[in-house]
């Protein structure tokens, strides 16, 4: 037993002696982490990484490749190779890079090599700053204003243009203002810059005033930059005309009368006003006179305009003042398309108006402007024929009579009657209405005024003396010999199959006053007191509906 446990020792020490142990080390590349990139500018910026792991051999190169075309893994041949200083070793390294291009979007990685190959990090990319730059854009020139000059003064008008530029940007995140120099007088955007280079935006400027109607300016875009440094566009050159334009606005006090309503009163003061081109009327297409003292702005458009001539219209202004003063401005549109204006700085005192004795007044017993409707005050009849009667035309806000539809003249007769109207206590009393009349063939036939009287119990016929189809009109009728009478109104409409027109009704009043104003003095009226209406909007659109 002893001898078979030694043998088996023996055996066992034997097998140990003939087996060989070795020790094998496995090398690999390095790793590399991903770039960081910092301080970058319009032709810099630093880069840095770092060596974590030699992989068991010594870092012979570490460094970038800088690509300003995209790469995911491996960088393209086309990649611009850049070794770091210092470049063994693990831990971090970086480096400076120059000569960038300004705006443009770069590719990098981080690289290591040792002698088991090249490793390459993740790509990154960064932007170049944008070299600051401010650019002129098209030049609108806004209006042109000439203005009449005092007497005193050598010439007698006085030029200067009203313009408009478009600034571009690039690099506007470098800068803090912005704006435009005009012969050397800066005119500074007044808001914030933009926020990034796709917006723009448009400073408004005027050149200085010359006696000259045909100038040129020098002007260039500027803008500043956050340490203070002034940038500049290229300068251009400027060539401003009036066309030899120019004109006489004026203004004339026409006549001054007290406006009475239950609880209020107000003076209406009546102005002709208007503009006389003096020279350059050929190279005029548009002309209008445009007074201050309300929003309306009245175009004259002629085939042509004629030097030397007034063109004209009225103005009323309201006011709880006696006396007011009427500034008015001439204005248009030359042949190259810019818009003109021109007004007169030294008439004012010849358009101080005074009340003219006033009055005895204008006060107003009876009124309907349909504003919502017929109202309470009239009812729509059909007579003997046709179902067609007298509506309320909501776009017009004004009643209208009217039988064509489907493509078709329709028979019809209508009439719209007013409730009783007391005029017993009245010393007098003046009718007043609005009314456009179209497409009639004998209007004042088709289209006629009835006035009951309670007295007489009878109907009496009034012409309303229109004109076909020439634009709104004002109608004064007399109802004197109504005084001391209760009366009803009747306007009256009849179409037949061969003849049928449309009828606007607007605006009915009954007032008295001590003296029967004009047609046109209560256009005029209206026009001041009811602005949405008797516009000549209005003929336009009604021109633009056939019916």
């Amino acid at each position: 037993m002893r001898r078979i446990l030694m043998n088996i020792a023996l055996v066992i020490l034997t097998a140990a002696c003939s087996t060989e142990y070795r020790y094998e080390y496995s090398f690999s590349k390095p790793f590399v982490s991903n770039v960081t990139v910092d301080a970058v500018t319009e032709k810099s910026a630093i880069l840095s990484g770092t060596v974590y792991r030699d992989g068991g051999q010594v870092v012979s190169e570490r460094g970038f490749y800088l690509s300003t075309s995209a790469f995911e893994k491996n960088p393209p041949s086309s990649a611009q190779k850049l070794v770091a200083p210092g470049n063994s070793g693990v831990g971090k390294f970086g480096m400076e890079i120059v000569g960038l291009s300004h705006g443009t979007t770069y590719y990098v990685c981080a690289y290591a090599v040792n002698e088991e190959g090249t490793v390459f990090s993740s790509t990154e990319s960064f932007s170049t700053k944008k070299v600051a730059k401010v650019i002129l854009g098209d030049t609108e020139v806004d209006f042109l204003s000439i203005n009449k000059m005092h007497p005193s003064i050598d010439h007698e008008y006085e030029y200067n243009w009203a313009l408009r530029f478009p600034l571009h940007f690039e690099g506007v995140e470098s800068l803090v203002s912005a704006g435009v120099c005009v012969d050397g007088k800066d005119f500074l955007y007044d808001k914030a810059l933009p926020a990034s280079d796709d917006e723009s935006i448009v400073v408004d400027c005027s050149t200085e005033r010359s006696p000259s109607g045909d100038v040129t300016v020098s002007v260039y875009a500027f803008a500043e930059d956050k340490v203070g440094k002034r940038l500049v566009s290229d300068p251009r050159q400027l060539s401003l005309s009036t066309m030899g334009v120019s004109l006489r606005p004026y203004a004339e006090a026409v006549e001054t009368d007290w406006y009475s309503e239950p609880g209020k009163g107000y003076y209406l003061h009546f102005f002709e006003i208007g503009v006389k081109v003096t020279t350059g009327a050929s190279n005029i297409t548009e002309l209008g006179v445009f007074p201050s003292s309300t929003y309306m702005t009245t175009y004259f458009k002629p085939d042509y305009f004629v030097e030397n001539v007034y063109y004209n219209t009225t103005e009323v202004v309201r006011s709880s003042e006696p006396e007011v003063t009427l500034n008015t401005s001439g204005m248009g549109v030359l042949k190259n398309g810019m818009n003109f204006y021109g007004w007169d700085h030294y008439t004012a005192e010849n358009m101080a108006t005074s009340t003219y004795g006033v009055s005895a007044g204008y006060e107003v017993y009876f009124s309907e402007e349909f504003a919502g409707g017929l109202g309470s005050s009239f009812s729509a009849v059909a007579n003997t024929q046709g179902s067609y009667t007298w509506a309320w035309d909501s776009s017009m806000q004004c009643a209208k009579a009217n039988a064509y539809s489907s493509g078709s003249n329709r028979a019809a007769n209508t009439s719209l009657v007013s409730k009783l109207i007391d005029l017993k206590n009245r010393t007098s009393a003046f009718l007043s209405f609005s009314a456009y009349a179209k497409y009639f063939t004998n209007v004042n036939e088709e289209v006629s005024l009835s006035v009951y009287s309670s007295k007489d119990n009878k109907w009496y016929p009034y012409s309303m003396d229109l004109t076909n189809d020439v634009s709104w009109e004002v109608k004064v009728i007399d109802l004197s010999r109504f005084l001391g009478d209760e009366i009803k109104l009747s306007f009256n409409y009849t179409s037949t199959e061969a003849s049928c027109g449309s009828i606007l009704l607007d605006n009915v009043e009954i007032f008295s006053s001590a003296k029967a104003p004009s047609a046109s003095a209560l256009f005029s009226r209206r026009r001041a007191l009811q602005q949405n209406k008797l516009d000549l909007v209005n003929k336009e659109r009604y021109e633009n509906t056939r019916r």
